[in-house]
């Protein structure tokens, strides 16, 4: 709350004991009573008398070997007459009203009877190419994802005002479909490592931004050049802080509350926005060199927001634009040692390898000519 935060989300794990793996315990969804000793409904009432709206974590299409339903095999979707198995975790078969009824009881009726306003989904495997029950493994998969979002539609439909993420590892569910039922995507696990700056600013490609949920994982190992790093990148969507903030520096606070003290200025960009990426795009993701910028404009013009992230051997990062020539400075989050110089359409920035740098500009009048001399 002290940072801002308008949801605040229970994530993977809140069915089964600490020393327990969340995820050989999907599947059941009944909260672990050594975790809320005085219910769930509680600790989400707890977070609305904080002023903040209560979100709570789902995998609703799978169900993992150690979940009371995993030994129920007819639930489940097949391959040439066996179940199919990931990783100890099967699918549910969301064509059966059974399915649909079981899942309506533990995940929507759940959501509903607790208080919570925001829900997760997740997804964190992928079935293969197909299952059984049609003409082809195809067309039977295209019959189950036509449940799946029958069933997103009704959880959405079945409680008023309330906030959808999908989310999944590696992104493959920010298509079309799923999109368009959505509040907001969170892409991938890809938030704790360089690479997810580059990430970060791709999936703009093909998510608008106020979908693109973008996740800030700060933890208190971090140096402050990878806390800026990370809260950076969130610029390019919706903003989400994720790990223990609690334990962390008092230096780390100080950059997230600034960070987010912009991010707040700035929503009118993010809001409706063209996006242009400057910057090696042959990258290799694993051996980052040089640097990424991306400049959003406003739809109407007035405001421009310029995202850096610097890598190896970055040296003198420069951006040349033609339309910065009417823009100047208003706000910059970088450390203090950061050094940014504007000259007519050309932004010169000087900084450490792996920081982040966010540089707020305000278009001016018409009539002023030269705006960096004012």
């Amino acid at each position: 709350k002290k940072y801002g935060a308008k949801y605040f989300v229970i994530d993977a794990g809140w069915y089964c004991g600490r020393e327990e793996d969340w995820a050989l315990k999907v599947g059941d969804y009944k909260p672990d009573k050594i975790a809320f000793p005085e219910s769930i409904k509680k600790t989400a009432e707890k977070i609305r008398d904080y002023g903040m709206i209560p979100g709570i974590w789902f995998e609703p299409e799978i169900a993992a070997e150690k979940s009371e339903v995993y030994s129920n095999n007819e639930m489940f979707l097949t391959r040439d007459g066996y179940r199919i198995v990931m990783k100890d975790r099967s699918f549910f078969d969301f064509r059966q009203e059974t399915v649909r009824a079981y899942l309506r009881k533990r995940v929507i009726d759940f959501v509903k009877e607790n208080g919570f306003g925001y829900v997760k989904l997740d997804y964190n495997e992928c079935l293969g190419i197909g299952c059984d029950g049609a003409e082809s493994y195809g067309a039977g998969l295209r019959q189950h994802i036509g449940g799946v979002l029958a069933f997103v539609k009704e959880l959405k439909e079945s409680v008023p005002g309330l906030i959808l993420e999908i989310c999944s590892a590696g992104g493959h569910r920010i298509e079309p479909a799923f999109l368009a039922l959505a509040d907001m995507v969170s892409f991938s696990d890809a938030h704790e490592v360089a690479e997810g700056a580059v990430v970060a600013a791709n999936v703009n490609r093909i998510c608008p931004s106020a979908k693109n949920q973008i996740w800030a994982v700060i933890n208190q190992e971090y140096s402050d050049a990878q806390t800026r790093y990370s809260l950076a990148k969130t610029f390019f969507g919706r903003m989400c802080l994720s790990g223990d903030l609690t334990l962390l520096r008092a230096s780390q606070k100080k950059i997230i509350r600034s960070a987010v003290e912009l991010y707040k200025k700035v929503r009118y960009i993010l809001a409706d926005s063209t996006l242009h990426i400057y910057g090696d795009r042959d990258l290799k993701y694993r051996d980052l060199i040089g640097m990424q910028a991306g400049l959003k404009v406003s739809a109407d013009g007035t405001g421009a927001l310029l995202i850096v992230h610097s890598f190896r051997d970055c040296g003198e990062i420069s951006v040349t634009e033609e339309k910065l020539k009417n823009y100047k400075i208003e706000d910059i989050f970088a450390d203090e040692k950061c050094e940014v110089q504007k000259e007519g359409k050309n932004i010169r920035i000087r900084m450490e390898e792996f920081d982040g740098c966010v540089i707020h500009l305000r278009r001016v009048n018409n009539e002023q000519t030269d705006p960096d001399a004012a």
